[in-house]
C-alpha cells in the first residue's frame, strides 16, 4: 500500500478500512474500534509472498495481520487461492476482491465472558493483491466491486 492509500472492504464480519501511513504503519478502523501499528517486513517468502506481517498482542487486543502480493500465471489459479484461503479459514475470514484483484478478508472476536490469561479481543485480517501474468486484473471474475472499495 502506497502511503495515504485506503482501502475498505465489506464482508459478514461487518466493514473494515485499512489506512497506509508512512512505511509500514497501518491504522485499521472497524466496529468503532481503531488501532495503529507498524507491520513487519517478510525476510522469507511465506506462502508464496513477502510483504508484511504481524503477529501480536496487548493485553486487549491479539492481532494476527497479512499484507503482500500473490502472483499466478491465470485468472484460474488466483481463483483457485481465494477460494483455498477461504476454506483454510473455514469461511470465517469471508474473502471479498474487486475487479482490480484487492482481496480482503477479516474477522474480529470477543473473548467469552470468564475467560482468562489472553487478551479480550482478537483481529485476523489477510489484505493481499492479486497479479496475473505480471500485470494487474480488469475484470477478475466472481468481483464483488460494491464491497472492496480502493482509494487514492
Amino acid at each position: 500500500m502506497s502511503p495515504g492509500m485506503r482501502i475498505r472492504a465489506e464482508n459478514k464480519n461487518g466493514t473494515i478500512e485499512i489506512e497506509s501511513g508512512k512505511g509500514r504503519y497501518r491504522t485499521l478502523r472497524w466496529n468503532n474500534e481503531e488501532v495503529t501499528v507498524k507491520m513487519w517486513p517478510r525476510t522469507k517468502r511465506w506462502d508464496g509472498s513477502l510483504g508484511l506481517y504481524l503477529p501480536g498482542h496487548t493485553k486487549e487486543l491479539h492481532l494476527v495481520l497479512q499484507e503482500g502480493q500473490q502472483h499466478f500465471p491465470s485468472e484460474e489459479n488466483a481463483l483457485e487461492w481465494i477460494k483455498r484461503r477461504q476454506s483454510q479459514w473455514n469461511g470465517r475470514l469471508d474473502f471479498v476482491y474487486n475487479s482490480d484483484g484487492i482481496v480482503v478478508g477479516w474477522e474480529y472476536q470477543v473473548a467469552p465472558d470468564g475467560s482468562e490469561g489472553g487478551p479480550d479481543s482478537a483481529l485476523i485480517l489477510e489484505l493481499w493483491e492479486i497479479i496475473i501474468n505480471e500485470k494487474t486484473p480488469e475484470n477478475l471474475q466472481g468481483a464483488q466491486n460494491k464491497r472492496v472499495h480502493v482509494k487514492y
